[in-house]
């Protein structure tokens, strides 16, 4: 089942739980945790913060964290700021921000906002598992 809302937020680095990301008080402020999921694309460290992009191969899945937004405009005006996105520049963003399917763990799918790299990805280290977290406690 596809949910065509655009109420949800899909975070796969600094923002996600357990991580001390600046903007984190913010979500936690203005979202409610929905759950773990996934998306089509694959994740790379850039040195100072993950960054993902998407992909056409299936069996590249980025791994992050689901939130249904609850004052979305004061939310997401803060993380185009924090992401470095602005909405009405047609290139040299950070990040732009887009909506894709994410899949949460039941196989249920929801449209998200996610913020994607706009950057060349080729001398940054591919982040295989698709998962920030689990590449964080393997660097320790």
């Amino acid at each position: 089942m596809l949910e065509s809302e655009n109420e949800y937020l899909f975070v796969y680095g600094t923002l996600r739980q357990g991580l001390k990301g600046p903007a984190r008080r913010i979500l936690a402020r203005f979202s409610t945790f929905e759950g773990k999921g996934s998306f089509r694309g694959r994740l790379y460290d850039t040195g100072d913060f993950p960054a993902a992009v998407p992909s056409d191969d299936s069996g590249d899945r980025v791994i992050g964290e689901i939130y249904r937004m609850l004052e979305s405009d004061e939310l997401l005006r803060t993380l185009d700021s924090y992401e470095g996105f602005d909405p009405h520049a047609d290139s040299g963003n950070l990040f732009n921000r887009k909506m894709v399917d994410v899949e949460h763990p039941d196989g249920k799918t929801v449209k998200a906002w996610v913020y994607l790299y706009n950057r060349p990805v080729e001398h940054c280290k591919h982040i295989s598992s698709g998962d920030y977290l689990a590449y964080l406690e393997e660097q320790q």
